[in-house]
């Protein structure tokens, strides 16, 4: 870990490390950083051992000092279920954790959802979200982005040389409930072989890497980027847009004429975890 300085230098403030009964484990493949809290990847140092995958949360303290703070499993995991061993996602009180294989069977991927508890100060598994029905082998929770009440969720493809079976799923968080509202791919008759397998998103924006497009030379790769405006246009306006429109299919819930979240209604106009919006206005329940 490491910190910047009153003079503008980053120096490194802590190496984090495993013990107990995960220092078998291989830590930090991939990690995800939001305020005090760091998510890191593992998995097993000897690949013959099929293990249940774990993601590791360390906290940083009022003393200063990172500290491992809780080991995350899925709630439904099993050996070799490539849990926390890539895509991970942290923001604020929400972390994704993806498991593009979640059953000795085959790669039927998910992506799990944990929520911060201020009062235990402990997270917890909320939700899974898995792919629709057929998808059953599309590397689904290949990659994965949290943005406030959004949650995208990458599928890298069964065939990589296949462009149409890469995809990207968007979820978002409505009565504690998260739905599909819609399904991201490449342009029609883009040279896609990984669309999918990298992303991030951020308030409206949102950006797919496709590291084997092969539109300017073999696996050139490429990134398609976008705005999720598109699919609710009329958000922001100031008026309350109950009937949503074919790509949203979601009604507004609030509409403060912005598109600003952490104000009580989100970027989507969605109502945010502790807050009452009587349109326009929104009032902090704390």
């Amino acid at each position: 870990v490491f910190q910047r300085g009153l003079d503008g230098i980053w120096r490194q403030d802590q190496k984090l490390t495993l013990d107990g009964e995960v220092a078998s484990l291989r830590l930090g493949a991939e990690v995800a950083l939001s305020g005090h809290h760091v998510l890191l990847s593992t998995e097993p140092r000897d690949p013959a051992l099929e293990l249940a995958g774990k993601a590791v949360i360390f906290r940083r303290y009022f003393d200063g000092v990172w500290q491992r703070s809780q080991t995350l499993q899925a709630m439904d995991g099993v050996q070799g279920d490539g849990f926390g061993e890539g895509a991970l996602a942290l923001d604020g009180d929400r972390l994704v954790v993806g498991a593009s294989v979640t059953s000795r069977e085959g790669p039927a991927g998910a992506a799990y959802v944990f929520e911060f508890n201020t009062d235990d100060q402990v997270w917890t598994q909320t939700a899974k979200l898995s792919a629709e029905e057929g998808r059953a082998r599309d590397g689904f929770g290949a990659a994965v982005s949290v943005t406030g009440s959004i949650i995208v969720v990458g599928a890298s493809g069964e065939d990589p040389e296949q462009s149409d079976d890469a995809y990207g799923d968007l979820f978002v968080s409505v009565s504690q409930e998260w739905r599909r509202v819609h399904t991201f791919r490449a342009q029609a008759g883009a040279e896609s072989k990984a669309f999918g397998s990298t992303l991030a998103a951020e308030g409206q924006s949102f950006v797919f890497g496709d590291p084997g497009d092969d539109a300017l030379d073999t696996d050139a790769g490429a990134a398609y980027f976008g705005s999720l405006h598109m699919l609710f246009p009329d958000c922001g306006d100031g008026n309350l847009d109950q009937a949503g429109n074919g790509l949203w299919p979601l009604p507004e819930r609030c509409d403060d004429a912005n598109t600003l979240p952490g104000d009580g209604c989100s970027a989507q106009c969605q109502l945010e975890r502790g807050w009452l919006c009587v349109d326009p206005a929104c009032s902090d329940l704390a």
